[in-house]
């Protein structure tokens, strides 16, 4: 018994030894305090921690009134020596399901944006449980794409060009004008149709099983999200928004919830998106 203890007490004092360590400069807000490398940064996430919160406790149904710490690192990291993909520019540490830890953020790039995002993770509440764990995502996205009209259509076109990898790439008409003689206003147009590849893609039925993962499950599933997902996720949640608002996608989960059942389900989605998956 006390060889056991002992190894849990050395396995404890070993994972405290592996945690990276806070950033050195704080500040302080009423949302929560913000730890980055150097004042500058510090501050400018400060302020915009206090401009982005209370919109988005605002905007979000059922969204949880408290502050969250926010972390600025230079490599995200809750363990040193524990790498994150490259496209990964930030994540919520969660101590459990509805109650988040803090925010981590990579310093430098589109802040906005990712603050914006991952505060919908870390202030959503439990009345949003039954939405499919993917969708969450695409809400942080269409949250942050609503809060942010400097970096709204460079949101789309990402999140546009990430869905269409999902169904494998994009058709598109190239037109243009062939040179010749005379003025260029005299060139021959040319119009040409082609494919872009942005991917292997993926079928129906993976689209189906994301859909009907809840967000306990979703990194189990799926170790590294693609981007991809994220894309699909953003088109679902976006167009549900722009049919009947963030109060009507939180109403599909209170819905589902009154009827016992563990998430939205994959009809009315469909429904709700007008976006029928085909079979």
């Amino acid at each position: 018994m006390w060889a056991r203890i002992t190894a849990a007490l050395v396995g404890a004092i070993l994972s405290v030894g592996c945690l990276a360590p806070p950033p050195p400069i704080v500040v302080d807000t009423p949302f929560g305090a913000v730890r980055a490398r150097d004042a500058d940064e510090a501050g400018e996430m400060a302020m915009l921690l206090e401009k982005l919160a209370p919109r988005v406790k605002e905007m979000l149904p059922g969204a949880q009134d408290r502050p969250i710490d926010v972390w600025v690192q230079e490599e995200l990291a809750v363990y040193l020596f524990h790498e994150r993909p490259e496209s990964v520019r930030g994540f919520t540490l969660l101590e459990d399901e509805f109650e988040a830890k803090r925010i981590h953020l990579q310093s430098g790039g589109q802040s906005p944006w990712y603050l914006a995002h991952e505060l919908v993770h870390a202030l959503i509440g439990p009345s949003w449980g039954p939405l499919p764990g993917i969708l969450e995502e695409g809400l942080g996205d269409v949250v942050a794409e609503a809060l942010n009209p400097e970096y709204e259509e460079h949101i789309r076109a990402h999140r546009l060009l990430n869905a269409s990898a999902f169904t494998g790439g994009l058709a598109l008409e190239v037109v243009y004008r062939e040179p010749g003689s005379g003025p260029r206003s005299s060139w021959p147009e040319v119009v040409t149709e082609t494919d872009l590849v942005l991917g292997p893609g993926h079928d129906h039925d993976e689209l189906r099983r994301l859909l009907a993962t809840p967000r306990s499950s979703l990194h189990e599933n799926w170790t590294d999200i693609p981007e991809s997902f994220y894309g699909i996720a953003w088109l679902y949640v976006s167009r549900i928004v722009e049919r009947i608002g963030f109060e009507g996608l939180h109403g599909l989960c209170l819905r589902a919830e009154r009827e016992g059942l563990a998430l939205v389900p994959l009809e009315w989605l469909e429904e709700a998106a007008e976006l029928p998956i085909e079979a």
